[in-house]
Order: C-alpha cells, then structure tokens, then sequence
C-alpha cells in the first residue's frame, strides 16, 4: 500500500483539468508509481547532497536529480538565488490536504522608481608577472611572503603530525633489500639513446671526420629537440671536470656552437646551463696542462660564441648581454686575476661590440698598461718568461681591439 493517499492522486487529476472521476483502484496504482518515483528522486538528491559536502538538502540537489533522470526541472524554487524566500505554503480554506504558495504583490509604480543592477562587466583577460628571473614581484595577483611561509608550515606541521601517527602504529618490519628507481620516467627512444652516445663518442674521441660530422648532424638534423637538455647538461659537467684537457674543451665549445647555431634547438630555455661553461672556457685562470699550449684560440672561439648567444637572444632576455658586459669588466678590472684571465675579457668585450669597447675599455686602458702590461713589457730580463708572453698577447689583444694609434693616443 501507497504512503500518498488516493485522494492526493484525485486532487491532482482535478487541478490538471480532468472531467471525469477516476476509480480508486487506478489512484492506487498511480499512487504507489508516484512514490517510487518520488523515492528515486529524493535518493538522488542525497546523493548529489553528500556530495557537495552538505548536510541540508536544497532545491539545486532535487533539480540536479531531475536533471539526472532526463525529467524538466521545477522553475521558482531555486535555494540558490541571493534574496530569496523560504517557501510558505498555506491550506487551501475547506480542504484538509490542499496547499498553495501565495504569491507576492508586486506595485509597478515601486517597481519602476527602483534603481536599475548593475550592469554586468564583459568578460576579459588580464596578465602579471607570475616571476621574473626567478624573483616573484610583490603584486596582489602573486601570494605574499607571508602566505607562503604560512602555507609551509601547515604543511610541515601535517607532514610531522603524520610521521608520528605513523611511527607510532608502525610495525616493525622485515630487513629487505629495496631497489631505487629514478623518478623521473625516460621517454627517448632507443634510436635518440643511441645517437647520442654516438655524439659523445665523437666528441671524447680524436678522429676529426667523426667530429666534423657530428657538428654538421647536430646543426642541420630537425628531430634532435628531446635531446637537447641533455646536451647541454653534458657539456657543463664535461667542462666543470676536464678543465686542463684543452683540445676536448674546443671540442665541447664546438659542440655548444652547433645546437647554438642549429635552426631546430630552442636552446634559448637551456642559457642558464650553457652560458657558466662558456664563461669559464673565456676567463679561466687556466685552460690547459702546460702554458705552452694555444689556449689563446679557445679564448677567442669562446668569446665569439659569447657575442653569437647575445645576438641571437639579447632580443628575448634583454637583461643577458648587461649581465656578461659586467662579468668580463669584473674580470679584466680584478688586479688578483691572472693576465690570461684579463686576455679572455679583452677579446670577450671586444666580440660583444664597439659600443662596449668604447664606454669600459678604452677609457680604461691607460691605468691597465701602466698597473699590468708595463712592468712586464719594460723588464729587459724578466725571471717569469710566460707571465712576460702573456702580458705580450694582452697588449697585442688591446691593439687589435681599438688600434694602434687609439692605444698609442691613450696611453701617452
């Protein structure tokens, strides 16, 4: 037997207009499928309450149910609409099970003098600075330093509450060998794995037709792109380990070069790892094992790959040439610096420009030769026969630079 009376199914057949009386025992069965759906409607709308974290259920939950079961939602009972009323039914005067809402009077004249919404604003899109070069700007779109450090220290408080929970009810477990796997997932294929141990034999090794076609590979091959990070990781930690292997150094330069002039590396993503190395192979107090050897050449070719990644990219990172400028000034102004250090900042702001030459070289010139060059160019027997060829390449370097006659002009 139904819980919804036969006379509710009456009611509602006369309020859709049907003439004619229905028997009770067709209100019985309409009653009971009424319920059932009324039953499944109502479970749906738990559902969807539950899962809204709510413990009260709305009209939103009953449409959303509806909804679900393909049935027309139910207009002018929404929870969800600021301002509005809880419903007030009222009985229906003679009738025992009859109610009804009572709908609000609305005066037009109140309604006209009321105040027009606010129109609404158009939909746009806005941009900030999330970080630039790793600083975040202090802008009300980006977290404060204090939401931060409150952020880790809940999340250090839960990490450390979580820890204890869990030393406490640990069990004491077997001794067992654990195998440690990478985190990160490797995704080249078998064939880029294998090229690029081809290059790096080539590059470790001393056969120059490999070489030479390693170089032209990595320039001109379009689907190197995967390995470019490991490229340039390759040559940062070659370079930071074999600091006086000088021929393998102009190798590696050689190689920085290629996937700096390659028109299918975006390498401007991987500046951070390339240009430490390519400074150093510029201003290294020392390049090779012996100071006979031509260290000079990797100076220069190092330097020219400098002004190479500052013309190619000073556009993208404005901040990038400044930054180098101001390295090699240091250097070549550091009087606790080697000669050799000085000649790799001479050629490198003389592969940066004219323009830098002339605002930090030159005016510096005088004091240089009259503090460095001087002494060891004016000793007719010096004791160091190597710092003299060295302030000698110094001094021929400032002479290519500006001049013979600019260098004479400055220094007399």
């Amino acid at each position: 037997m139904s819980l919804l009376p036969k006379e509710s199914i009456k009611s509602l057949t006369e309020s859709v207009g049907l003439t004619y009386t229905l028997s009770d025992d067709i209100c019985a069965a309409l009653a009971s499928d009424v319920e059932f759906r009324l039953r499944e409607i109502t479970q749906e709308a738990v559902k969807f309450m539950r899962h809204s974290k709510r413990e009260i259920l709305s009209t939103d939950d009953v449409n959303a149910a509806l909804r679900l079961r393909n049935v027309e939602t139910l207009y002018g009972y929404s929870s969800s609409s600021p301002g509005s009323e809880p419903l007030r039914f009222r009985r229906v005067m003679g009738a025992k099970d009859l109610f009804y809402l009572q709908d609000r009077l609305i005066d037009f004249n109140e309604l006209l003098k009321a105040p027009l919404p606010k129109v609404p604003r158009d939909i746009s899109l806005s941009t900030h600075w999330l970080a630039i070069e790793g600083v975040q700007p202090a802008i009300p779109q980006n977290p404060t330093p204090a939401d931060i450090q409150k952020k880790k220290s809940l999340a250090e408080a839960n990490k450390k509450q979580k820890t204890d929970t869990t030393d406490a009810n640990a069990i004491p477990a077997p001794t067992i060998t654990t195998e440690v796997r990478p985190i990160v997932k490797h995704v080249l294929s078998k064939e880029l794995q294998l090229y690029f141990e081809k290059i790096v034999q080539a590059i470790k090794g001393t056969n120059v037709e490999l070489l030479e076609a390693a170089l032209n590979s990595l320039v001109h091959d379009p689907s190197l792109h995967q390995l470019l990070p490991y490229f340039t990781q390759f040559i940062s930690d070659e370079v930071t380990q074999n600091l006086q292997k000088l021929p393998y150094l102009l190798r590696l330069m050689k190689m920085a070069r290629a996937t700096l002039e390659s028109e299918y590396l975006y390498a401007d993503f991987y500046l951070h790892q390339l240009m430490p190395p390519i400074i150093t192979c510029v201003v290294a107090r020392s390049l090779c094992e012996h100071p006979s050897e031509n260290h000079w050449e990797l100076r220069e070719f190092s330097a020219n790959l400098l002004a190479l990644v500052c013309k190619k990219y000073g556009s993208t990172y404005q901040s990038l040439q400044p930054r180098i400028t101001k390295t090699l000034f240091a250097a070549f102004r550091d009087a606790s610096k080697s000669l050799t250090t000085h000649y790799g900042a001479i050629v490198g702001m003389r592969a940066l420009g004219h323009y830098c030459v002339e605002t930090l070289l030159l005016p510096n010139i005088p004091n240089y030769y009259n503090t460095f060059l001087a002494p060891e160019l004016t000793r007719e027997s010096s004791s160091n026969i190597v710092k003299k060829q060295e302030a000698q390449r110094c001094y021929e370097a400032l002479i290519s630079t500006v001049g013979l006659n600019r260098f004479l002009l400055t220094i007399f």
